[in-house]
């Protein structure tokens, strides 16, 4: 499974999208994800159950749940992510619950009159307007799922501390845990171990940084957290199936 650091701690994002038939991966991250199909059916896990999504509806992920799409013939859909800092107060209440069905049948106006990107007020404006009718049509319970809290604390010491040392030990001792049982935990709820985890936050870092900026690659390395360039270069292409040279070449 791959946690998208991209679409966590390191970007207070809003991120809007109309994609066609969308398939992707399972994957997790500290946002919110909102999926409406505007037209044709896909399917969505969310924490390993399968809801179909059909015309007119719309499913609301909640932060740290792993989810994955699957377009059988076609879709055409409008895709949200944002940081759960839009909807602090909604964020607040869902903490530690879950939507027994997160699938749901949204005001489409809303939908189609999105605000610019950086009409902060017009987007918590549409956002909660979105999460006040998922938590008003779908049934909450408490999340099956532990630890979210303690999850949330190791994203957050990564996403901190990225241009430094990063060591599953002293993490261990900051939050209180012995190292075995954060190490566990840290498996069973992403899918990888401590090391893979911030090698993802790093490439992430780096893709972005290579992306948007004129940092040479040496310098993206350094700020990155990387040691050397080739540790860097080992991680960047294991995690995005291109050397940084290459992506470069491919996003300029």
């Amino acid at each position: 499974m791959q946690y998208e650091a991209n679409a966590s701690h390191l970007n207070r994002l809003i991120r809007a999208e109309r994609v066609q038939s969308m398939t992707f991966g399972r994957h997790m991250h500290y946002s919110f994800e909102f999926f409406y199909v505007c037209e044709g059916n896909i399917s969505c896990t969310v924490n390993d159950i399968s809801y179909e999504i059909r015309e007119g509806e719309a499913v609301l992920v909640l932060p740290n749940q792993s989810h994955s799409y699957h377009t059988p013939e076609f879709s055409d859909a409008i895709m949200l992510i944002f940081d759960p800092i839009y909807v602090n107060e909604f964020y607040k209440f869902i903490n530690d619950k879950e939507f027994v069905d997160p699938v749901f049948r949204p005001n489409e106006p809303k939908l189609f009159s999105l605000p610019e990107p950086k009409d902060v007020f017009g987007w918590k404006s549409v956002l909660y307007a979105l999460c006040a009718q998922a938590s008003a049509q779908c049934e909450v319970q408490p999340s099956s799922h532990k630890n979210n809290h303690l999850i949330e604390k190791v994203i957050e010491y990564i996403s901190q501390n990225l241009d430094g040392t990063l060591r599953l030990e002293q993490l261990a001792e900051n939050l209180g845990y012995s190292y075995h049982y954060l190490s566990n935990c840290i498996k069973d709820n992403f899918g990888m171990n401590f090391c893979t985890l911030v090698n993802q936050y790093r490439v992430d870092l780096a893709a972005s940084l290579l992306r948007t900026t004129d940092l040479t690659i040496t310098e993206v390395a350094a700020r990155s957290g990387f040691s050397t360039i080739r540790s860097f270069n080992r991680a960047f292409k294991n995690l995005q199936g291109i050397t940084p040279s290459e992506f470069v070449g491919t996003n300029k």
